[in-house]
């Protein structure tokens, strides 16, 4: 089973915080568990994907990745899709527009370095 994990930004101060959740609530099934975590309106909750790179840094949400792909080293956005309810790659040069760019699902074997994020490093994508 994959940890759970959160990091948290403080989209005012613009810097990483401890996380204290104002509600916290579990639901517990006979299959499954799920959970919701409720915060103030200035944080920014990533969870943890599961994934480390190359260098054993773990891969959370809105990180920005560089990923091995046919040769060349592409730049991309991780996210939580909740129609697959799974993480996947967005390509960071489209970040934030409209259209009809297609993200990437994490593959097996994908050799990927994490070099930023939204928050800290969002010129990386420019």
């Amino acid at each position: 089973m994959r940890e759970i994990k959160f990091r948290a930004w403080d989209k005012v101060k613009e810097e990483w915080t401890g996380f204290m959740p104002c509600e916290y609530t579990s639901y517990l099934d006979a299959d499954y568990k799920s959970f919701n975590i409720r915060t103030e309106p200035n944080i920014e909750l990533m969870q943890y994907t599961g994934l480390k790179d190359t260098n054993e840094k773990d891969v959370y949400e809105s990180d920005i990745i560089e990923l091995l792909e046919e040769g060349e080293k592409k730049l991309y956005v991780v996210y939580y899709d909740r129609f697959i309810c799974g993480f996947r790659f967005f390509p960071g040069n489209h970040w934030g527009q409209k259209g009809r760019t297609q993200p990437r699902k994490i593959r097996r074997g994908d050799v990927v370095r994490v070099v930023g994020n939204l928050y800290q490093s969002p010129q990386l994508l420019k």
